[in-house]
């Protein structure tokens, strides 16, 4: 056997090596934009560190497993990308809007005002072991959300 042939076995061995470790950083990649199973399913509004009108008795959150969220809070629907970095107690989540309807939110606040001014980072905590969840964000001062599992 020559070294040139070696050296080529050698070759498509570390291709096939470069090959392999591409594909798995491909398949973690895709798996790592799906949805935590703690957090996929529907959530109602169910409190605020403020008043909540009883408009808002019908706002949802929904995280999808792929990855996506669609969230309703009066006549107001947008859809989305999110992305969960594990915490201790809950996520920080990204949220990126790619859709954005409606007239008002459930607390009168024009949409137009809401995309213009919308929050893009959030903490997620898990409370009443995993039944509800509390968002907050260092843009609310103080304030938070609490949502309850719908299903």
């Amino acid at each position: 056997m020559s070294h040139a042939h070696v050296r080529c076995a050698g070759q498509r061995r570390h291709a096939k090596l470069v090959l392999a470790g591409t594909l798995a950083a491909v398949l973690a990649a895709c798996a790592s934009s799906a949805g935590p199973a703690a957090l996929i399913g529907t959530w109602h509004l169910s409190s605020t560190s403020g008043e909540l009108p009883e408009a808002c008795a019908t706002s949802t959150l929904t995280f999808n497993r792929d990855g996506t969220f669609d969230s309703r809070s009066g006549s107001v629907e947008s859809r989305g990308r999110y992305a969960a970095k594990p915490r201790k107690d809950g996520y920080d989540l990204k949220l990126e809007r790619l859709e954005f309807g409606g007239h008002e939110n459930c607390q009168g606040v024009a949409a137009t005002y809401m995309r213009d001014h919308q929050v893009s980072t959030v903490s997620l905590a898990f409370e009443r072991d995993g039944h509800d969840f509390r968002l907050t964000a260092p843009e609310l001062g103080g304030a938070y959300i609490v949502y309850t599992r719908a299903n």
